[in-house]
């Protein structure tokens, strides 16, 4: 039996070049299809050094070890076949991936810069994963199937509604079945609404309809980045503002609990009237530091907050969110102003 195209190395690096990241995502959805619809066992490759798929024709990003090149290589190896070449050329062979799907569709922009994406820096792509409620009323008429790709073209991303929420009506609340639909059911006996297991191709959004989508946008890296830097200025610079401080200057500066500035936004070196302070997210707490190295000089602070449960240190202590970064905020600007 002949090797189908999609599991043979030489076709698929020969659709990979003829087709850029066009044939780079056919090759990933012939894969996918092959198991998961025929059942069908494949082999391993890595792609370009950049991509994983495995027996199951799953699709993942290669993850390297740190300080890795970032390198595309214009073959298509097993993970054997990979390890070898990287012993040969000197690479780390000590190599993971995240079976996520992450490659941008042929087409796809950043939603940021508007830039395209090609099959030179997609495997570069951060995956911003999001769920939106969205009103349906202008595409009344239209099939789901057809509503996905518009909305996906208006936001720039890859859309599809999530498959056991799909649509919410108010007038489909009570009703336990569509009534005009056969192949449309109604979750909870029609309680709140909402609409599953509803045929994309043949139902038509009604008046009054809203989908639940599961939007994937692909940002470089760098645009990430900014765009975290620049929420997360104007986050605590109405903090520091609603706490009462009238002069707040905010100096970014790396995340000192997430190393991973696409995933984290930074932390800021402030500099207010009443002194110097460090801030920045620590997973579901806010740190907030007034001395210590770069903030400032030894000032014991620890009396404003005696009996809050939360850490706290000589110079430092954790807000739960911010309201209550606010407070301690206010707490120290009062006291200071006391001095």
């Amino acid at each position: 039996m002949d090797t189908p195209w999609y599991d043979d190395p030489g076709k698929i690096m020969k659709t990979i070049v003829e087709g850029g990241l066009k044939g780079l995502n056919e090759v990933a959805h012939a894969r996918h299809e092959a198991h998961y619809d025929r059942g069908e066992r494949l082999n391993d490759y890595i792609i370009e050094g950049s991509w994983y798929t495995d027996s199951c024709g799953n699709w993942g990003k290669l993850q390297w070890p740190k300080g890795r090149p970032d390198l595309a290589f214009m073959l298509v190896l097993t993970p054997a076949g990979y390890n070898e070449f990287c012993v040969v050329t000197g690479l780390p062979t000590n190599w993971s991936a995240s079976m996520a799907w992450e490659l941008p569709p042929d087409g796809m922009v950043c939603d940021l810069c508007l830039e395209p994406w090609m099959i030179q820096d997609a495997h570069t792509a951060v995956v911003n994963r999001t769920y939106e409620d969205i009103p349906l009323e202008r595409f009344a008429g239209k099939s789901l199937r057809e509503v996905e790709k518009l909305i996906g073209a208006e936001l720039s991303a890859t859309v599809f509604l999530q498959p056991e929420l799909m649509i919410q009506n108010p007038a489909y609340v009570g009703h336990a079945n569509h009534p005009v639909f056969e192949d449309v059911v109604v979750r909870d006996e029609g309680e709140r609404g909402w609409v599953y297991k509803a045929n994309k191709d043949t139902y038509l959004v009604q008046p009054g309809d809203s989908g639940y989508f599961n939007v994937w946008t692909y940002r470089h890296p760098l645009c990430q980045e900014n765009r975290l830097r620049k929420l997360e200025t104007n986050y605590f610079e109405e903090i520091f503002t609603k706490s009462g401080y009238k002069q707040v200057v905010l100096n970014a500066i790396p995340n000192e609990y997430c190393g991973d500035p696409t995933c984290c936004g930074p932390w800021f070196l402030v500099r207010t009237e009443v002194g110097n302070f460090k801030v920045g997210w620590r997973k579901r707490v806010i740190n907030l530091e007034w001395a210590g190295k770069g903030v400032g000089p030894e000032r014991d602070l620890t009396h404003l907050f005696k009996g809050e449960s939360t850490t706290l240190e000589r110079d430092y202590v954790h807000a739960h969110g911010r309201e209550k970064l606010i407070d301690y905020l206010r707490r120290i600007r009062n006291y200071q102003l006391t001095l």
